[in-house]
């Protein structure tokens, strides 16, 4: 009797089942697909036969287990068919525009991302003697060496106008022996900065002369976030033309050990200290040394010999150690600038070997400072400290308006 009651019961409930769903109606459980994909990629420009690492993440919401695989136009992966959530990718070797893209895939679905990167150029490990001239083709060069890229005393090196170098190491940058050129132009200059993604803390070494037989002209170069950005020593000889060297770790331009430098026409801005001048002669003219975090200029002279340094219609402003720093036996002419608003002092000399008055004619020390007293109070010489200062500024006549 029981037995008969369930299977009345099992007739009935079937019966009810039919009534609801039909008999072609099926009962399905939704699936969604992986979501919130996610590529992370070790370096942000990749040169030509240069690896790149590649990290994928994604989402399920239903917490099904997911599995990778990567695919791209050109370039090859490791592992060679591209599956898991990391890989490298090893660019083609030429230049140009490469789609990769992640698919991620649950037990029944899937979803994609894909991102286009550049090939860029690499920028020459070794410099071979005679001429070399970099060109712009489009595409920036990625220097990859892990320290600086030597240009020989036989070699000459042209960077030409429309160039973007980009360093890939905090010690990479260029070492120059024989002559380098930059021969930017105006609204086509030649970029040299860190391999970063936009805004960065990374760095790069900078360019450094060495030598009496390295010599070069940079015209229209736009160079930043470097340590020491251009540097010459032992005797180098450099113009530095119509340049924005800015956002320097140490400083923008450095001269030592009897070196040449001419800065004309050029922006020396927000670096630590601007120029640092060292027992070498120097020209500095029509160019603006501002919001640098230290000195603005400091000219430094132990050698026996003077060596001749003129400042001559620049801004040196807003600087946060000092406008103008001189010591020992340094004797510069600074004549026709605006020098203002630097703290503590637009101009101070000390331990200064001199005793007669360093020359510092006609000059603009900012529109509050017209008058003998006020502009005194912005210069530091034997008038602060007679004992370890032995000479005084003479800095009149002045001007009362910028030059």
């Amino acid at each position: 009797m029981a037995n008969a009651f369930k299977c009345k019961a099992l007739i009935v409930f079937s019966t009810m089942l039919i009534f609801l769903f039909g008999c072609e109606d099926e009962i399905t459980f939704s699936n969604t697909p992986p979501g919130g994909i996610t590529i992370d990629r070790s370096t942000c420009n990749i040169w030509t036969g240069g690896g790149l690492a590649l990290k994928g993440q994604a989402e399920d919401e239903d917490g099904d287990p997911l599995t990778y695989r990567w695919s791209a136009d050109e370039g090859t992966f490791s592992p060679p068919d591209g599956k898991g959530a990391s890989v490298i990718w090893t660019a083609p070797p030429t230049t140009g525009e490469v789609e990769i893209t992640l698919t991620v895939s649950d037990s029944g679905s899937e979803g994609s991302k894909t991102i286009t990167l550049e090939v860029n150029n690499r920028f020459p490990e070794e410099m071979p003697s005679g001429p070399t001239r970099i060109l712009d083709n489009g595409y920036p060069y990625i220097l990859v060496n892990p320290g600086k890229v030597t240009v020989p005393s036989s070699s000459t090196l042209r960077i030409g106008a429309g160039v973007a170098i980009l360093v890939n190491n905090e010690a990479g940058g260029l070492e120059v022996h024989g002559e380098f050129f930059v021969d930017g132009t105006e609204g086509n200059e030649v970029e040299i900065g860190p391999n970063a993604c936009g805004e960065s803390d990374r760095e790069w070494a900078g360019i450094i002369f060495i030598g009496t037989t390295a010599s070069g002209a940079l015209s229209y170069l736009n160079a930043y976030n470097a340590k020491h950005c251009v540097e010459l020593d032992e005797g180098a000889e450099v113009l530095i033309d119509n340049c924005r060297l800015h956002d320097n770790t140490t400083d923008a331009v450095r001269a030592s050990e009897g070196s040449l430098v001419e800065i004309r026409n050029s922006i020396i801005w927000s670096n630590s200290v601007g120029i640092d001048i060292y027992s070498s002669p120097a020209v500095i003219f029509n160019s603006s040394i501002r919001y640098n975090s230290s000195t603005g200029i400091i000219i430094v002279d132990t050698s026996e010999t003077v060596r001749d340094v003129t400042i001559n219609n620049s801004t040196i402003a807003n600087n946060g150690g000092n406008g103008v720093y001189i010591a020992h036996r340094a004797k510069p002419v600074i004549n026709n600038n605006a020098i203002f608003l630097n703290e503590p002092y637009s101009l101070i000399i000390t331990q200064y070997f001199w005793e007669d008055s360093l020359n510092a004619e006609n000059n603009f020390w900012g529109s509050g400072n017209t008058d003998e007293q006020s502009i005194e109070a912005v210069i530091y010489d034997k008038n602060d400290s007679p004992q370890t200062v032995n000479a005084y500024v003479d800095f009149i006549p002045w001007l009362y308006q910028e030059p």
